[in-house]
């Protein structure tokens, strides 16, 4: 089965400048995914990422941020279960959401945000264990 992505799109962004005087807090990245899949168009999911970023005395960032993938086949449960919705598609659309943060968070006026790379095989098992 091959993958193709469809676009990105930003669903919600909060960025807000810290006060140098507000209580001092520790550099903070979260990030979650999930999967969504489209009931009308049966080779098309999204990979939904949400990201928290705090640097301290300058800005707190949360955003939603959705990538649309369309596959060559029908996707069906066994698809649903595979690497390719939770690793592959993750680990194709994150540089994206990378790139924006980072050109965001400089054009915005702040110090760029660089987020790490992530190894979505292992990101998954992370989260199997967590469960």
């Amino acid at each position: 089965m091959n993958l193709q992505i469809l676009h990105n799109q930003v669903i919600s962004l909060d960025l807000q400048k810290l006060d140098k005087k507000s209580e001092k807090k520790d550099r903070l990245f979260n990030l979650a995914y999930a999967n969504e899949y489209d009931q009308h168009e049966h080779n098309r999911f999204a990979v939904v990422f949400e990201v928290e970023i705090l640097h301290p005395d300058d800005f707190h960032l949360k955003c939603k941020y959705v990538s649309w993938f369309k596959t060559s086949e029908v996707i069906d449960e066994q698809f649903k279960t595979s690497d390719f919705p939770k690793i592959n598609a993750p680990a194709i659309a994150f540089p994206f959401l990378r790139g924006f943060i980072s050109i965001l968070t400089l054009n915005s006026g702040y110090l760029p945000a660089m987020l790490p790379s992530i190894n979505f095989s292992n990101f998954g098992l992370a989260k199997k264990n967590d469960k």
